[in-house]
């Protein structure tokens, strides 16, 4: 069961030079290329997810996501699950690849949620935020 499109292409290289490595002494490399093969993407470019799980997911979904909702679905009931689901499905459905954004960019988008959640909670008490190296302007006594 080989997409047509992909019969006699390779798997195209990773990001992750170690996860490749450690791929080919394990011996999965043959298996990674036939799951590209069949699915058209390669998802082991996820980093959590190895040559096993896309076997199982692709076993138990199969490549050909279309009967699923567009956003992938309520499948996971945690966040981590869910993202990893989301990003499998995308990956599938549509052939959307994954990059990696990095701990950097995660971090800033979290210390943002944060920030703006911090600050609806401020002003729901009646105060605003302030961030420590701007000081407010002196109030002006008559």
């Amino acid at each position: 069961m080989q997409r047509e499109e992909f019969r006699d292409q390779p798997a195209p290289k990773g990001n992750n030079p170690q996860k490749a490595q450690s791929m080919k002494k394990r011996g999965k490399e043959p298996m990674r290329e036939a799951l590209y093969r069949m699915s058209g993407v390669d998802l082991t470019t996820i980093d959590a997810i190895g040559v096993e799980t896309v076997q199982v997911v692709l076993s138990e979904y199969g490549p050909d996501l279309s009967r699923f909702p567009r956003n992938g679905g309520d499948v996971a009931v945690f966040a981590t699950a869910r993202k990893l689901a989301v990003l499998i499905y995308r990956l599938i459905r549509w052939g959307q690849p994954y990059v990696d954004e990095g701990a950097e960019a995660y971090e800033n988008r979290y210390r943002e949620n944060r920030i703006r959640t911090m600050t609806a909670k401020a002003k729901e008490f009646g105060f605003r935020l302030v961030p420590a190296d701007v000081r407010p302007p002196a109030e002006v006594t008559g």
